[in-house]
């Protein structure tokens, strides 16, 4: 009878150790996946930066090629002024 029950707890911690070795694999690929996911959202805040970065870049380039156009404008005005004069 003794034997019985020692192969039984020999059985259940036998597959209380299979249990956890399949716990602790899935756990790995949780975390892998977490990991990954966190990657993914640093990345796609850094690109949201870098987007915002290119548009104050781009209007600030606008505004100066508008006033350069302008500028360009009121000299050929000038000249053509002078021209006729």
């Amino acid at each position: 009878m003794e034997f019985i029950v020692l192969l039984l707890l020999l059985v259940l911690s036998s597959l209380l150790i299979v249990a956890t070795a399949v716990a602790n694999h899935f756990q790995a690929g949780l975390n892998r996946q977490s990991k990954a996911e966190y990657e993914l959202k640093l990345l796609i805040q850094k690109q949201r930066y870098q987007l915002e970065d290119l548009q104050r870049t781009n209007r600030f380039l606008l505004a100066e090629n508008r006033t350069l156009v302008e500028q360009r404008f009121r000299i050929q005005q000038e000249q053509l002024l002078a021209s006729l004069n």
